[in-house]
């Protein structure tokens, strides 16, 4: 029978595969019945609590398990969920709910306190069981503890039926609404529908065969739209979706390797910068046996980066390249690479998929000729519903077709510059205005100038783009002081943490007297100057590295920051606070574990960020390895007899080159 929705989709694959492992998380197998019952459960309350078709729903949970059966819940009532982060600043998570005002909050008992309810009316349901009694527990404990007894806060019911809700969504009714950063200094909300969704899903399952067989990863953040295809791809389709214990093993190329290889992946959803950290460690062409298909998006693919990879593989994992935006559900155009692609000038985005269609218009409005640039238009009847709440925004980038006479006939402006190759597949070109992506996330530069405005010492101020490394573009802010206000980087930086998430805090602060201008009267871009990366970025007082170990780790960041041996780095800087991120830590453990022969996870450096914390870690580590070799020699000592034990020490002692054996030796000795 012909599946017509994504609800029908996912119970029939529950029904068919009730048994199979539905979700791999942190040890926790879930098999298909155990999700459609508690997705059912889900649907069933907020059903029962009067909730209806389009209700908006913000979900907050951090367990993945539970964040996936609230998802699919939300889905099966006809409504439409929001996630949110815990991690996101609170005046830009309360932004974001003003802008959607949630009927309710599907969350955990300690996230309560994270959630900027709209009132008391405003209900949430937990899909956990509290906290236990404990007068011991933190004070933000016992605030949700309190507030899971207000009124409007319940549990789902041992009573709610299991079975599958009896509501289907038409095929245009919203399902999602995710925000992408807002050139107004809002967050947007686009609102995705179910057959735009469904469209995907079915494509992606078609053109990659993804099956029962199939175990697929979910590497991206719930707060991206990507993690809409690392989930229901595989859960229509009867496959597992295999979700990392944390999600810094996404971030360590030898620990991400190893959990692909455990769990036997077969299919591959990532950001090139997780592609490229993975070609930036030590491939083997025994690994990833089972691994078939890498599927990239949300940044250019380099030829280069693809043919270290092809050196190695082969085509025997497929590399797969998308694009698309939010906007247009997903994406829509792929392109399976070659290794022919690895001699091209940048690997094309492809063709559009089944069910779309793209055209090149120039500045005009007229069709470009095959090879010119122009901007990249999409035609499909699987589009996004548009910017929620803001119907001009929502006419400007969703214009009607030019060359349709019906008004209903719509189009998506990309806002990217493109040309079309002489084999039909589309080369991307760039950006046409001033958004621009940040480690595979979309920023709007408009949103951090109007945060840096807010502050009362800012005159203005302008916020560009630089680096040449596509895992290390930098956010370089450029500050006009107002007279005899004291403005400081420390200062301008804590304040912006109040209003936008980490990754959109400027790396660098330049002050300037005045920004330069054009002739027309605005700001030139073109004139400003470098980035001041000699000046302190810190909030702390400098303090110099004081011995080897120290001075080692601050050429160690001095090099992956690129702030240059003349920029100082003290041992009590943040390492976040002087422009480093995700990816650049990676770089740093790395260096870390080959410098000083220690092996330190990579949750460290976040753990510890300055130099000083970091060489107490490099410290503690080398400590445990001595005990260990010590150990190891006594163990070795325990099983020798006495004419041995002399024999062996005299030739450890002799083995000049062996330092710490000799050393481990002479300490086994005098425990004798």
């Amino acid at each position: 029978m012909q599946v017509k929705n994504i609800q029908e989709a996912l119970s029939q694959t529950a029904e068919r595969f009730a048994d199979n492992v539905a979700i791999d998380w942190n040890g926790r197998l879930v098999t298909y019945r155990e999700l459609e019952r508690n997705s059912n459960r889900i649907a069933n309350h907020i059903r029962a609590a009067g909730f209806g078709k389009g209700t908006i729903i913000a979900v907050l949970v951090e367990d993945r398990v539970k964040l996936i059966e609230a998802v699919v819940g939300v889905l099966k009532a006809g409504c439409a969920f929001a996630p949110l982060s815990g991690a996101e600043p609170e005046r830009r998570l309360r932004a974001m709910t003003e802008l959607i005002e949630p009927r309710l909050y599907i969350t955990e008992s300690g996230l309560l306190g994270k959630l900027p309810l709209s009132g008391e009316s405003t209900p949430a349901l937990l899909l956990d069981d509290g906290f236990e009694p404990d007068s011991e527990r933190p004070d933000s404990e016992r605030m949700d503890s309190e507030r899971m007894d207000a009124p409007g806060v319940s549990r789902l019911s041992e009573a709610t039926s299991g079975d599958r809700p009896d509501y289907q969504a038409e095929p245009d009714d919203m399902l999602y609404l995710y925000f992408t950063s807002g050139s107004t200094g809002t967050p947007k909300a686009i609102a995705g529908r179910f057959k735009s969704l469904f469209h995907f899903v079915q494509w992606e399952i078609d053109a990659l065969g993804v099956s029962e067989r199939s175990k697929v990863t979910q590497l991206a953040n719930p707060t991206f739209d990507a993690y809409l295809r690392d989930i229901f791809v595989p859960l229509c389709s009867g496959g597992v979706v295999c979700i990392p214990e944390d999600r810094s093993v996404a971030l360590d190329p030898a620990r991400l390797i190893d959990w692909l290889d455990e769990k036997e992946i077969t299919l591959m959803h990532c950001v090139p910068a997780v592609f490229r950290l993975m070609i930036g460690s030590k491939l083997d062409p025994a690994r990833l046996l089972s691994l078939g298909r890498i599927m990239m998006a949300g940044e250019r693919l380099d030829p280069a980066e693809i043919k270290r990879w092809m050196d190695v593989f082969g085509q025997r994992i497929q590399l797969i390249n998308l694009y698309g935006a939010t906007e247009n559900t997903m994406a829509k155009f792929c392109r399976f690479i070659t290794e022919a692609d690895t001699r091209r000038r940048s690997i094309p985005i492809g063709k559009p998929i089944r069910g779309a269609r793209a055209i090149l218009l120039d500045e005009t409005g007229d069709v470009c000729d095959p090879g010119a640039a122009g901007e990249i238009y999409i035609r499909t009847p699987y589009l996004t519903l548009g910017y929620y709440n803001d119907p001009e925004l929502t006419r400007r980038v969703f214009p009607p077709n030019p060359f349709s006479a019906d008004p209903n006939d719509i189009i998506y402006k990309t806002g990217d510059y493109g040309r079309l190759l002489p084999d039909g597949n589309f080369e991307l070109i760039g950006r046409k205005d001033h958004q621009v992506k940040i480690r595979g996330q979309r920023v709007e530069l408009g949103e951090i100038e109007h945060a840096l405005k807010r502050q009362s010492s800012v005159r203005d101020c302008v916020v560009t783009v630089w680096g040449d490394d596509p895992d290390n573009l930098r956010l370089a802010a450029y500050v006009a002081p107002r007279p005899g206000i004291p403005t400081q980087a420390a200062q301008l930086r804590s304040s912006l943490q109040a209003y936008l998430p980490d990754h959109m805090i400027p790396a660098t602060f330049t002050f300037l007297d005045s920004l330069p201008l054009t002739s027309n009267g605005k700001v030139d871009r073109k004139a400003l100057p470098p980035p001041d990366q000699s000046q302190r970025q810190s909030e702390v007082e400098f303090v110099a590295p004081a011995n080897e170990v120290e001075e080692k780790l601050a050429a160690i960041w001095r090099e992956t920051l690129q702030i240059g041996q003349d920029g100082r780095v003290g041992i009590n800087d943040n390492f976040f606070h002087l422009g480093g991120h995700s990816l650049l830590a990676t770089q740093v453990m790395s260096r870390v574990r080959e410098a000083f022969q220690i092996d330190a996870p990579l949750r460290r450096v976040f753990e510890k960020p300055t130099i000083a914390e970091l060489a107490a870690v490099i410290a503690e580590a080398r400590s445990e390895r001595e005990a260990a070799e010590r150990d190891e020699a006594l163990d070795l000592i325990e099983g020798l007899s006495e004419e041995e034990i002399a024999d062996a020490l005299e030739q450890l002692l002799k083995d000049e080159a062996d330092q710490p054996i000799a050393r481990t030796a002479e300490a086994s000795v005098a425990l004798f």
